[in-house]
């Protein structure tokens, strides 16, 4: 006995062709998701290797900020800071280098960090015996939106016994995106990174700046 072959109809043929269609369409969109998800944990991994770089450095010459010869009344000798910027007599570990590449005879320095432009730069002076005049312009980080430096004082004491660095940087997509300008970027993207740093009052002092 010779069986009649059934075929698919017009009507399922539409209603097949439209679950696949909207299978295609939340597949691309599940993909999409999770490459911008991977995108921004990529960026945001990035910029925080980049926030934390720079707060390591300056908290690092903060904490061993070298205290004033005996009978010194004034800070602008080890340390000087306004809202974006500041200087510091530091003890360095080991030898240090300064920005011509020169090696120094003792491990004093006089560091400077400043921003300008949308870039943190650093800048140091080696066998130091004040902060003086050290030009920052060695770069850190750039894509930088703001940086703000603020001290706690106790009396009239010449160094501060806590520093506040507040970096907010820009996630380094839009920077480049933004051809390596903060124009066109919203500030809201920004992220903020802070740090609290205590200097030790009693462990250097500005006589080992001495050869």
């Amino acid at each position: 006995m010779k069986r009649n072959k059934r075929h698919f109809t017009l009507l399922e043929l539409i209603i097949a062709m439209a679950v696949f269609g909207l299978f295609a369409v939340g597949l691309m969109q599940f993909f999409n998701t999770t490459q911008n998800v991977m995108i921004s944990s990529s960026g945001m991994a990035e910029m925080m290797d980049r926030a934390r770089t720079a707060l390591d450095m300056m908290a690092s010459d903060i904490a061993c900020a070298v205290q004033p010869a005996t009978g010194t009344s004034s800070a602008t000798n080890v340390w000087q800071s306004n809202e974006n910027s500041f200087s510091v007599l530091t003890k360095r570990p080991g030898k240090v280098q300064d920005d011509g590449g020169s090696y120094s005879k003792t491990n004093i320095a006089a560091v400077a960090y400043e921003l300008s432009n949308n870039r943190l730069s650093y800048g140091v002076k080696t066998d130091a015996t004040s902060i003086g005049s050290v030009p920052a312009d060695t770069a850190i980080v750039d894509g930088v939106k703001d940086f703000r430096v603020s001290t706690k004082k106790s009396g009239d004491a010449v160094l501060p016994f806590m520093v506040v660095l507040e970096l907010e940087l820009y996630p380094w997509d839009d920077w480049v995106k933004a051809d390596y300008s903060a124009s066109g970027i919203d500030d809201k993207r920004a992220w903020t990174f802070t740090r609290t740093v205590t200097i030790d009052r009693g462990q250097n002092t500005s006589s080992s700046t001495s050869n």
